[in-house]
């Protein structure tokens, strides 16, 4: 299954196949989308340097930057997809089993996640 966010010259894309989800970038070199280095574990994924997803160990969670507020309605809604993530929960992240989580969803966090991320100027181009 393919989850996508465009943001005009930018988008963002969780894939995920059957038994290893995983999660790209594109297009390549864009100016406010990166993901960490090819190498790291896990994956980030960030907006002018600052981190709005963390991809997990064994690819089948990410920890998504949301607030408090949202952080908890989601736990509340399906505490076997979402928790606290760990070491950065406190803030509002919140750590997501891909497994289950439908596309609809997947682009509704990613999208926020992202807008509470990108600076403003940023975010008037978008």
């Amino acid at each position: 299954m393919l989850w996508g966010l465009s943001r005009r010259r930018h988008a963002l894309s969780v894939r995920s196949s059957p038994g290893h989800p995983g999660l790209r970038l594109g297009p390549p070199g864009s100016p406010n989308l990166s993901a960490g280095p090819p190498a790291a574990r896990p994956a980030t994924f960030r907006v002018r340097n600052k981190i709005f997803l963390i991809g997990s160990q064994e690819g089948e969670a990410v920890s998504i930057k949301a607030s408090l507020e949202d952080q908890s309605g989601l736990i509340e809604m399906d505490p076997e997809t979402f928790s606290v993530a760990a070491y950065t929960g406190r803030f509002g992240w919140v750590r997501v089993q891909l497994a289950a989580l439908s596309p609809q969803l997947a682009k509704r966090l990613i999208e926020n996640a992202w807008r509470r991320t990108a600076p403003k100027r940023v975010l008037g181009r978008n």
